[in-house]
């Protein structure tokens, strides 16, 4: 059973959490947003906009969460120094790719 107790007096680790999901939040939001922008456009790009958004937003949910754990975990187990920050890396580099293909699906629809 692994102990919920604050590592630091910051909540450094809770604080790190919440941001991840307010940045899936964020992702989801813009891509909804996009979605309901492209409402006179072809039905397969909004739904292209909305898969990768959902997708990304759900990445980037599980991968904080992992991290969370992994360094939760760690501390736990330590004597409080904390492991390498590379927890979520390649999540990261997922929901930016995702970010950058709908950057570019967009512009590619704007210019049709």
């Amino acid at each position: 059973m692994t102990s919920d107790r604050l590592f630091d007096e910051g909540a450094a680790l809770e604080r790190t959490q919440m941001a991840w999901v307010r940045t899936a939040l964020g992702v989801m939001a813009t891509s909804a947003i996009a979605v309901r922008l492209m409402l006179d456009e072809p039905t397969w790009l909004a739904a292209g906009v909305a898969l990768v958004g959902g997708c990304s937003a759900a990445a980037l949910l599980l991968a904080g969460q992992r991290r969370y754990r992994v360094v939760h975990d760690a501390l736990s187990a330590s004597n409080g120094t904390e492991p390498g920050a590379r927890v979520a890396t390649s999540a990261v580099r997922g929901a930016t790719a995702a970010v950058i293909l709908l950057s570019i699906l967009l512009g590619v629809s704007a210019a049709l």
